[in-house]
């Protein structure tokens, strides 16, 4: 990472997205680099979030609150918080 940085992505059904995320972030906080966590449709604390803020070199940013998850939306649901999604 000497001439720039490393996007990530992890979406997609089911579990270990969070997980590979916050593993693989912490490993490169480790090492001294600045990580940038973008969360989607996740508002509530959580542990992951209580932990990450004692290490200075990650910051966590967060979409808005969502009621819902993405399978119990409708069409219209979807599309409104994937427009308000766009403008961060």
């Amino acid at each position: 990472m000497k001439d720039g940085g490393l996007i990530h992505i992890y979406c997609g059904d089911g579990k270990g997205k969070t997980t590979a995320a916050m593993g693989l972030s912490i490993r490169c906080a480790g090492h001294g680099n600045h990580v940038l966590i973008v969360q989607f449709l996740k508002s509530r604390p959580t542990g992951e979030l209580a932990s990450l803020a004692l290490l200075p070199n990650i910051e966590v940013m967060r979409g808005k609150e969502t009621k819902k998850f993405t399978f119990q939306m409708n069409d219209k649901e979807k599309a409104e918080v994937k427009r308000e999604h766009m403008v961060l």
